[in-house]
């Protein structure tokens, strides 16, 4: 969610980028920087997001990737009775 509200672009691009320090979302969300690096390396390998790398004491560019949807897949579905839950259901 840090990633999320921190997402722009610039005009032209089509991509929406994060630039943030590990320690910065570490501080955001109260939790270790190796928690932030261990969350951020489950989702590079699920191919959620994309990390460049700009050198020592520069922040890293964050992308996300968005998947389409796939037949089969498990996905987050609201419940419509008002509660404030989530169930799964198989598409």
């Amino acid at each position: 969610m840090v990633l999320a509200k921190k997402l722009h672009s610039k005009p032209g691009d089509q991509h929406f980028t994060a630039w943030l320090f590990q320690r910065t979302i570490a501080a955001d969300l109260e939790v270790t920087d190796r928690a932030v690096r261990t969350a951020i390396a489950a989702l590079v390998v699920g191919g959620h997001l994309e990390v460049t790398q700009r050198g020592h004491h520069q922040s890293a560019v964050y992308r996300p990737v968005l998947k389409p949807d796939q037949p089969g897949m498990d996905f987050p579905v609201s419940d419509q009775s008002g509660r404030n839950e989530t169930s799964y259901r198989r598409g």
